[in-house]
């Protein structure tokens, strides 16, 4: 999210440029599997315009670590 910052005359790349490269990283990388890695895959996913349908997965797997109180 940070990435996103101001896209003035001497920014070095567009931020949906630096975006992209981001959420390519994140998807590439293997990550430790906790709650936080699909939150983040999913919230940048959704900023970026993915389709729902491209994200599921994720989504699904993130569901399955919820606990019965919610948490």
């Amino acid at each position: 999210m940070a990435l996103q910052g101001e896209d003035g005359p001497d920014a070095p790349e567009a931020p949906a440029c630096r975006t992209g490269k981001g959420i390519a990283w994140l998807e590439a990388e293997k990550l430790t599997g906790i709650h936080q890695d699909k939150a983040l895959k999913v919230l940048m996913g959704a900023r970026s315009g993915k389709p729902l349908e491209s994200m599921q997965t994720t989504i699904d797997e993130l569901l399955a670590l919820q606990r019965p109180d919610g948490g």
